[in-house]
């Protein structure tokens, strides 16, 4: 599995991060290994579509060679300036926006404009961050270990964050399965059915 990096957590917390890990890695390997009800996560045919970012997916979090590095912003503020699903800046402390309730936050790096195999809106090199809120280490163990799986979504494959939670996220694979196989959410509660 990738290495974990912790920036600014107790030895507690970094075990809770460490286990949240563990789950979902072994959640990853059970999703291609044995993938269960994925039409009801992202639609009728979706699975040319959804096979292969699952693959990517396994195989970041099983490369040893990456690292993910994990960012405690605790007291519900999280440094990050919204624009668009693609422009996201980090705010200097003092200027963070209040995000009470939002448990953890990633986002993609923006490379459309580079040449070749660089052009990508995802970030999948070392040194990938998942920023963690207080409100991670009050939620159970399966759910820690999905939100980790959510946020690497984000950085691994770029997806948005278009619905939450299972009702609306099963609604968006009926709806709009083309936003369902890119989004976060149904991909998190996908494999932790799995």
């Amino acid at each position: 599995m990738f290495s974990r990096r912790f920036e600014g957590f107790n030895a507690n917390q970094q075990q809770v991060i460490e286990t949240a890990c563990q789950t979902m890695a072994a959640m990853s390997q059970r999703a291609i290994i044995a993938p269960r009800n994925m039409a009801l996560w992202f639609g009728a045919g979706q699975n040319a579509i959804v096979t292969p970012k699952l693959r990517m997916m396994e195989a970041v979090i099983a490369d040893t060679a990456r690292t993910v590095t994990f960012v405690n912003r605790a007291g519900g503020q999280l440094g990050v300036q919204h624009t668009d699903i693609y422009t996201k800046t980090l705010l200097a402390p003092g200027n963070f926006q209040d995000l009470t309730g939002v448990v953890a936050y990633a986002h993609p790096v923006d490379r459309r404009d580079e040449p070749g195999p660089k052009r990508t809106i995802s970030h999948v090199g070392s040194g990938m961050r998942i920023y963690l809120n207080d409100v991670f280490f009050q939620l159970d163990a399966t759910e820690r270990a999905v939100t980790v799986y959510h946020e690497l979504t984000h950085k691994v494959l770029a997806t948005n964050d278009h619905a939450y939670d299972p009702g609306p996220c099963q609604a968006l694979a009926i709806n709009n399965p083309g936003q369902a196989t890119d989004n976060a959410d149904n991909f998190a509660l996908f494999v932790a059915q799995c």
